[in-house]
């Protein structure tokens, strides 16, 4: 999966952290953190000497337009991109871009992630898919884990569906099911990769309205907003004051574009 290619201009990556898990003391109230972050695929400079940090309790949204680095830089946080340079520390725990996958499960356990294509398996019931992985990975009890996959069900308004297939849900349902099975992995923080980008809008305007809906959710649930361009940190802070007076013309001319005129 590119994770670059998505709908032109759409710019929502919400990283929300728990408030259910102790930190680390090393960590202190920082989970996430970044210092110097450089990728590169090829002689293509995909994030530029990125600072990043997400604390405990925090719920920040990286926008920006597409292929601007968004979901490069959450992929590297668990991995599943290599960073070229620069140093990630999860929980105060170093990540090394050269660790195996076996070296990077512990960092895993504690990154749910959301992906843009759900990425649900098709053979298994809802439920079956949420429970999954507390099974395998974190060896829980099978009553237990069941348990829990209804309790999360029955919170993102799914309960109903436990038995259902993914190719019986629409792409939002699948959506709910993609993020009660991160949660179930009890997670210290949670990422999400343009969680509407794959909803599947079917005319321009619907896409437009997406566009829009993404910038009104960074606004409304988020303690902090960072806009990325060209693999850059461009400028973050309060909703309020990126979205009513950004600081940077990029930002500025970024939401211009997405919702036609600043609120």
């Amino acid at each position: 999966m590119d994770s670059e290619q998505t709908i032109p201009d759409d710019a929502l990556n919400p990283i929300t952290s728990s408030e259910d898990f102790s930190i680390s003391p090393i960590a202190g109230e920082i989970i996430i953190n970044a210092s110097k972050v450089n990728k590169y695929f090829g002689d293509k400079h995909v994030l530029r000497d990125v600072d990043f940090e997400v604390h405990k309790r925090e719920v920040v949204a990286l926008i920006g337009p597409s292929g601007s680095g968004k979901s490069t830089l959450i992929r590297c946080f668990n991995g599943l991109e290599k960073h070229t340079s620069g140093e990630i520390y999860i929980q105060g725990q170093k990540l090394d871009p050269h660790s195996s996958n076996k070296q990077l499960a512990p960092i895993r356990r504690e990154l749910g992630m959301v992906f843009q294509n759900f990425n649900l398996f098709p053979h298994m019931t809802v439920l079956q898919n949420v429970i999954e992985a507390p099974l395998l990975v974190r060896k829980m009890h099978k009553d237990q884990a069941v348990a829990l996959g209804e309790k999360l069900l029955a919170k993102v308004g799914l309960a109903e569906k436990r038995d259902a297939y993914p190719n019986r849900l629409s792409g939002g349902q699948k959506q709910r099911v993609a993020i009660a099975r991160a949660l179930a992995m009890q997670p210290q923080a949670l990422l999400f990769d343009e969680p509407t980008s794959s909803l599947d809008p079917e005319l321009v305007g619907e896409v437009l309205k997406v566009m829009r809906d993404e910038m009104q959710f960074a606004r409304d649930v988020s303690d902090r907003v960072v806009f990325i361009s060209d693999g850059v940190i461009v400028e973050q802070g309060d909703p309020e004051e990126i979205f009513k007076q950004p600081k940077h013309e990029r930002t500025k001319l970024f939401l211009e574009r997405v919702l036609s005129v600043l609120p």
